[in-house]
């Protein structure tokens, strides 16, 4: 890209700074992602808040025009639908899970196949008739015994029940897996 007619400054996207105000650019500029095509992301590219704002995030976002629900990623909840969604919105979780390695070695035996004897394990999420475990050891004990436990999507979609199905040794069973945004359950 560096040969081409206006060098690398203008050709090359790692050498642009400017971020494209929309499709049209103006070049030389760059996109930072499909995302947040009708307004503005904030500086990691997970948020997007509306142009209203003038910005996304900062120090002080809460004092722009749309306020703190609308201009401060912190406070903004709702998930983005897809790659044009409108703002506000986020995209994705601002959330991490993981499994300490010393629960990870302290349930090994739960990971074992020949434990195996059911399809599904009975816990469904969002049927509260189904939690019936009056401790953690029960709960993983449940999805041990089945070679599926069915997950979902509640506040965002990724959350711990998927790896304490994992940790037993059981594979999730997504409902509503085609809906998954590409970016969701990615480190």
């Amino acid at each position: 890209c560096e040969a081409r007619p206006g060098g690398a400054k203008n050709c090359c996207g790692g050498s642009m700074r400017a971020r494209c105000k929309g499709p049209a650019g103006p070049p030389p500029c760059h996109y930072s992602s499909r995302r947040c095509m009708t307004g503005i992301p904030d500086s990691s590219d997970r948020t997007c808040c509306p142009k209203e704002c003038g910005r996304c995030g900062g120090p002080g976002c809460e004092t722009l025009p749309g306020g703190a629900a609308r201009c401060c990623p912190d406070s903004i909840w709702k998930e983005c639908e897809g790659e044009g969604s409108g703002p506000p919105c986020m995209y994705g979780q601002r959330l991490s899970f993981a499994i300490p390695k010393a629960k990870w070695e302290e349930t090994r035996e739960l990971r074992r196949v020949n434990y195996k004897h059911t399809s599904f394990a009975p816990m469904l999420p969002g049927e509260r008739v189904t939690y019936i475990y009056d401790n953690e050891s029960e709960y993983y004990g449940q999805y041990s015994t089945a070679f599926f436990g069915v997950t979902m999507k509640k506040w965002g979609w990724d959350c711990m029940r998927h790896y304490e199905i994992i940790l037993s040794g059981c594979i999730p069973y997504f409902l509503g897996i085609d809906d998954i945004p590409e970016d969701a359950l990615a480190s």
